[in-house]
């Protein structure tokens, strides 16, 4: 995907390019602009910049639809032929996998951050594998065609050590809180308002974890025009996001109140 939604505290989401947030120094979140899931920005030598969706998007979204799909192997000869099926240039020097609740193995692109509370296993042959011994790294038994396997059972912090080395392999950690199904649809919710030819302008808006709202400046008169905007813009976002995790629709709540000229509007999902 091109683009995404970086979101950041206190601040309204808004649509970022790939090529812009390659030129950004500090750590963001991103969102994908369709689902809502968390997302990573890939800016590497060969391939234009991207963002690419964290693992557990949803499969059926548009912009996830080249992902590589999960599959439940064991860590055996079986894991590194997986692994060569996951690459254009196998065999690999080494690979991480996150492991999902129920414990397939999904293979992480370059890039995918490392997130603290999780569990993932690293497969490498000997020359690759982890500089130092740690609580949470335990190496896994058996060898095939001379590559290993360990263990990462991350806890609140990684080690500082452990944090170096995940990033000189293109894995940075991250400790950004995840946001609720909520505040991912308000983030979807306030950046189409943004963008949407009459919410969008003389007006201020303000998100919270549970509602968006949008004072919209000598618009009292035109407050049921704006209220069914409002209304018809979250209904199709909202329609979108619960179809994607098949999840029962419920209309959204769209209240509009006169504040002298103004027009205070206010979204809950």
């Amino acid at each position: 995907m091109n683009c995404a939604l970086i979101v950041k505290p206190g601040q309204a989401p808004r649509v970022v390019s790939a090529r812009d947030a390659v030129q950004r120094s500090e750590p963001n979140r991103f969102i994908c602009t369709i689902c809502g899931h968390d997302a990573f920005l890939r800016a590497g030598t060969v391939k234009e910049p991207h963002f690419a969706h964290c693992v557990g998007a949803p499969s059926n979204c548009a912009l996830a639809a080249n992902r590589t799909p999960a599959m439940k192997v064991a860590v055996t000869g079986d894991t590194w032929r997986f692994i060569e099926t996951c690459s254009d240039e196998a065999p690999l020097p080494y690979i991480f996998f996150y492991v999902e609740v129920d414990g397939a193995l999904v293979p992480l692109e370059s890039g995918h951050p490392i997130e603290p509370r999780a569990r993932y296993i690293y497969v490498a042959r000997r020359e690759h594998q982890p500089p130092f011994s740690a609580n949470d790294l335990v190496q896994l038994d058996g060898c095939h065609l001379g590559y290993f396997a360990w263990r990462l059972d991350l806890g609140t912090r990684v080690p500082a050590t452990f944090e170096r080395w995940l990033a000189a392999l293109g894995h940075p950690v991250t400790y950004f809180s995840k946001p609720s199904e909520t505040q991912r649809l308000l983030y979807l919710v306030a950046s189409a308002c943004n963008r949407h030819p009459k919410l969008g302008t003389n007006g201020t808006s303000a998100l919270s974890k549970s509602a968006w709202t949008l004072r919209v400046r000598s618009g009292a008169s035109l407050g049921a025009e704006l209220k069914h905007a409002l209304q018809e813009l979250s209904t199709n976002i909202y329609q979108n996001f619960t179809s994607l995790r098949n999840q029962p629709l419920r209309m959204p709540s769209v209240h509009a109140r006169p504040d002298g000229h103004d027009l205070t509007l206010t979204f809950k999902p």
